[in-house]
């Protein structure tokens, strides 16, 4: 496939949102809650974690895995 622009690469599948995309979308669809997501070199247990108000938290190995967990709990916007 031909990069919609010189020098830049297509990172995902056409149509696949990336992990960005997705952490994006789901902080917005969630404002109200106060959706915190850190990366695992600045978490205090070195993995993917998400906290929330109301005292709403998540762990996970992978970004991933942490969106899709995140996501299933908190349930649609």
């Amino acid at each position: 496939m031909e990069p919609s622009s010189p020098g830049v690469r297509q990172l995902t599948a056409p149509g696949r949102p990336t992990s960005a995309a997705r952490r994006i979308a789901l902080v917005a669809a969630h404002a109200a809650r106060v959706l915190k997501i850190t990366h695992p070199y600045v978490s205090d247990s070195g993995r993917w974690e998400a906290t929330w108000t109301g005292g709403g938290s998540a762990v996970a190995d992978t970004e991933g895995e942490l969106l899709e967990d995140v996501a299933a709990r908190l349930g649609p916007a």
